[in-house]
């Protein structure tokens, strides 16, 4: 009896948490950014932040910082660019001249605005 009891918990709390995880899987991150996907470009000495978004946007700002791995694997900041676009997707770039054998990350904090006046900002590296 005490073994089934057992099985028949253990079964609901497996349950539980398989619930729990797919809830939170299908909860959206944002209520209007869709994406936010930065790049980095080293070839081209490019970095930037693709952001696509829902048609409600008029205009997307981002502010990118662009940062070297350094010795002991410290990141330091190298460079910045702001810009701002009146769409509801698109590309922002930012230029610095890279070294190919050096690695990069860049971070984008995204701002949106809707016509309105509604806004959501979010970042990703």
């Amino acid at each position: 009896m005490k073994k089934r009891l057992f099985k028949i918990i253990s079964v609901s709390i497996i349950m539980t948490l398989i619930m729990s995880i797919c809830a939170s899987a299908v909860t959206p991150r944002w209520t209007y950014l869709f994406s936010i996907t930065p790049d980095i470009d080293k070839t081209n000495d490019t970095y930037g932040v693709t952001v696509l978004a829902n048609t409600n946007v008029t205009s997307i700002t981002a502010d990118l910082v662009l940062y070297k791995k350094g010795l002991f694997g410290i990141y330091t900041k190298k460079s910045t660019h702001t810009d701002t676009i009146n769409h509801y997707s698109g590309i922002i770039n930012g230029s610095y001249d890279m070294d190919l054998d050096n690695e990069y990350k860049v971070v984008a904090t995204v701002t949106v605005k809707t016509a309105s006046g509604q806004s959501e900002t979010a970042t990703a590296e």
